[in-house]
Parts: structure tokens; sequence; C-alpha cells
């Protein structure tokens, strides 16, 4: 009787068992899906800040008018090094497509870029250096701005390296003394300023470390053009006068923050 009643026990249990294998059969409930949240979008306008480290070179040339030879001095070339801190605020658009990243960027800089030189003796017309005939020269970028086009790829979703390039802007000053003492006692001075225009070329990397947060490093090399102008002497002495051009070059290396307006 207890065999038949252990024996009706199992085989309930195997019909039981089998019964919930067909039912697991029939009906398995799928995965859960979760939904993929994007973690940047680099589509759209955005402002910043950035502050960095300008240097530049005012190659400068001084000539003599109405020539070297009549003057009786020789000309020469003298570079004047301008470097200091610079910082300022800048704005632009990206575009997304894929891995590709492409924009356009505005930005203004206070900069503290100066510097001066000191040439001499300056020589004789075809002769020997005159001692007391110097020139002193300096210049400065009181501001500097861009307007540039971006183009680069996504190394991974959040960090973006691109190569950029577009117009330079700068207020470029420099001033001169050319003296030619004990003799002849003449001495002429001058100063220009001037809004250059030139073009800039560079690179930089950008990271996105938030939604709408990123950081970015960024090296620029810029071409201001020339600068000429003439010094007068500072007595009468006509027709001689001291002619200068200074052509401006330099790089600028900064870093920055941008907040860009995108949601998703």
């Amino acid at each position: 009787m207890h065999a038949l009643i252990r024996t009706t026990a199992v085989a309930a249990g195997l019909v039981v068992t089998a019964g919930m294998a067909q039912a697991a059969d029939i009906y398995t409930p799928p995965p859960e899906v979760i939904p993929v949240v994007p973690t940047i979008d680099w589509t759209g306008f955005y402002i910043g800040a950035h502050a960095g480290y300008g240097w530049a070179s005012g190659d400068g040339t001084t000539s003599y008018r109405p020539n070297p030879a009549a003057f009786g001095a020789n000309p020469f070339s003298a570079s004047t090094d301008l470097d200091g801190f610079l910082g300022g605020v800048q704005g632009g658009f990206n575009w997304q497509s894929g891995g590709f990243v492409g924009g356009v960027e505005a930005d203004i800089s206070w900069s503290g870029m100066d510097g001066s030189e000191r040439v001499a003796p300056l020589s004789l017309f075809g002769g020997p250096a005159v001692p007391g005939w110097f020139q002193n020269q300096s210049g400065d970028i009181d501001w500097f701005g861009t307007v540039r086009v971006r183009a680069g790829f996504l190394a991974t979703p959040e960090m973006l390296l691109y190569a950029t390039g577009g117009l330079a802007v700068a207020d470029v000053s420099y001033r001169t003394f050319t003296s030619f003492t004990p003799a002849p006692p003449f001495q002429y001075g001058a100063s220009a300023s001037e809004t250059a225009t030139g073009w800039t070329v560079g690179a930089g990397a950008e990271w996105a470390f938030a939604p709408n947060w990123s950081v970015k490093a960024e090296y620029l090399y810029f071409d201001l053009g020339d600068l000429d102008y003439v010094a007068p002497p500072r007595a009468p002495n006509p027709p001689f006068a001291v002619t200068q051009s200074f052509d401006t070059t330099g790089s600028i290396v900064r870093v920055g923050v941008n907040y860009r307006f995108s949601s998703y």
C-alpha cells in the first residue's frame, strides 16, 4: 500500500514538472529593452571663454629717404619680439554628421603681447659702425580676434579633434626712435597703429565632459601683414626721413570652456 502511494506521488510530480516545462517552452518573456540615451550632441550654438599665451615677431626693416647713399647710413633689419598673456570670449556653431563635426567660430581677446628692441650701433653707408648711432623700437598687440571655420572628427563620442583656419584681426602698434649723434645730430621718431587683418591656421582638441559642457586646448599661427610708416626728422632736415616696415607673425596657445545650447 505504501509503495503504491509513493509511486503515485512520484508520478504526479513528474506530470507537474513536465507541464511546467511545456508551459515554459510555450511562452518566454522577451528581454527588457533599455533605451540608449546619447551622451553628447555636438550640433548647435555655443558660447565660451578662453585664456592663453601669445608670442609674435615684428620683423622690421629700416631704410632712408631720399636714398641710403644720400642719407649716409646703411639700411638694416631687426625684429621686435612681442609676447604676453591674453584672454577673451568665443562663440560659434557646430554641425555633426556621424563622426564628422564642422562649424564656424568667432573670438575676441584682450592681449598683453608687447616688447622692445635696441639696435646699436648703426653704420655709415658702405662704411663702419658709428658709436652713438642707434634705433629703439617697440610694439604691442592690444587685442586679437579671429573668424574661422573648424572641421574635425570624433576620436570618441566625447573627444573632438579638429583643424581650423580663417581671418585674423588685431590692433597692432609700433614705435621707433632713430638717433644719429653726435654727428650729424639728427633724430627721427614716429609711431603707427592700425587694425591689421591677416590669416590664421591651427588645430585643437575639445572634450565634452558633460552633455552641454566642454573644454578645449588650441594652437593658432597668425600672419597680420605689414605696417609701414615714415619717421620725419625731429629738427628740419629735408628731404631726409627714416622709413619703417614691420611684418607681424606669431603663435597663440590657449585653453577654453564652451557651453553648447544643443539638447535632446
